[in-house]
């Protein structure tokens, strides 16, 4: 009998977020800004825990459930058995997507190579007319 070693599979997985989980609160206009196909451009920031990240995971999942192309990379998260943060390669040729989600922009500050390939991505989203979420902890002029 051979000796089966199952070998774990390292993908990132989250559970379904969806809008009618979060509550606004005194945001309610936030749900309508990012609903909006004119706001091609949405930063969202506040301290951790807050629900950033459910709120990209909510409109990443809608837009998959709406037959749209969507991207959501979690700037944060380690990835890979050697525990490196996501390449700057993973920008190559995303601005087609309907929709890009950048969890955590604070990770990639002051790294000039992230920072231009994000100038990048920014201006060709904008002119595909697609819309690209960005989060963070800080207001974007304290990053």
């Amino acid at each position: 009998m051979l000796n089966q070693q199952q070998i774990p599979l390292d993908f990132l997985h989250f559970d379904e977020k969806i809008f009618n989980q979060f509550v606004f609160g005194k945001n309610s206009e936030l749900e309508v800004l990012l609903n909006d196909p004119k706001q091609q451009l949405i930063f969202l920031w506040g301290e951790p825990f807050s629900g950033k990240t459910h709120l990209l995971s909510a409109l990443y999942q809608q837009y998959l459930k709406n037959n749209k192309s969507a991207i959501y990379l979690p700037l944060s998260i380690n990835y890979g058995t050697s525990g490196q943060k996501i390449p700057i390669e993973m920008l190559e040729n995303i601005e087609q997507s309907d929709l890009v989600c950048i969890d955590d922009i604070e990770t990639i500050a002051g790294n000039r190579e992230w920072e231009e390939g994000l100038f990048f991505l920014y201006n060709q989203m904008v002119n595909n007319g697609n819309k690209l979420l960005i989060s963070g902890e800080n207001n974007a002029e304290n990053i």
